[in-house]
């Protein structure tokens, strides 16, 4: 999925060509703000440069080009190694594209080669994470009209199922969700 750079996102998926012992202290400095990563070094795909494949779910929203300009680095030529990324929708499908397990026509990647940072963050991962994540800026004040442009169709598609769990949360604590009588009449 494509995504202004300025956008802010949870979870990622990178590719890099730093080297990898690079990629590693970067991921370890930046450990306070993620939840989880992975990583898997490509050098045995057809006809491309090898390169790093990294999915980062992160603790809170950052740009797209701060998680990618975490990895800016010049090489022994004075070169920058670019890393290219986008958000990431399916944090599964991504965990498993970096040994390419859901691709057989592509070179098969041991599972040993993946890095991985909290494993049971993976195995445990669903789409289900973005319910989670549009309830929580809902409940941080993001407005709806924000919430549906960030999280798309399948958030419109089950706005009545927030919109009644937001009044059953704000009956519970004693929060008004919803300001007036006509938006609570829809």
């Amino acid at each position: 999925m494509s995504v202004n750079k300025d956008s802010k996102v949870y979870n990622v998926s990178l590719v890099s060509y730093a080297p990898l012992s690079f990629i590693e202290d970067i991921l370890n400095f930046h450990i306070s703000q993620i939840k989880a990563y992975s990583f898997c070094y490509h050098d045995k795909d057809d006809g491309k440069v090898p390169h790093t494949h990294i999915v980062i779910c992160s603790k809170m929203p950052l740009k797209l080009s701060t998680y990618c300009n975490w990895f800016n680095f010049v090489n022994d030529n004075g070169e920058k190694e670019h890393t290219f990324g986008e958000k990431c929708i399916d944090v599964k499908s991504s965990f498993n594209y970096l040994c390419h397990l859901d691709n057989p026509e592509k070179f098969q990647y041991s599972i040993a080669d993946r890095i991985v940072f909290n494993p049971d963050f993976f195995e445990h991962s669903s789409s289900d994470d973005l319910s989670i994540l549009a309830l929580t800026d809902l409940l941080s004040g993001c407005s709806i009209r924000d919430t549906a442009l960030k999280y798309g169709k399948s958030f419109i598609f089950h706005y009545s199922h927030f919109r009644s769990l937001l009044i059953d949360i704000g009956e519970q604590e004693g929060i008004s969700f919803f300001s007036n009588k006509k938006n609570e009449s829809r």
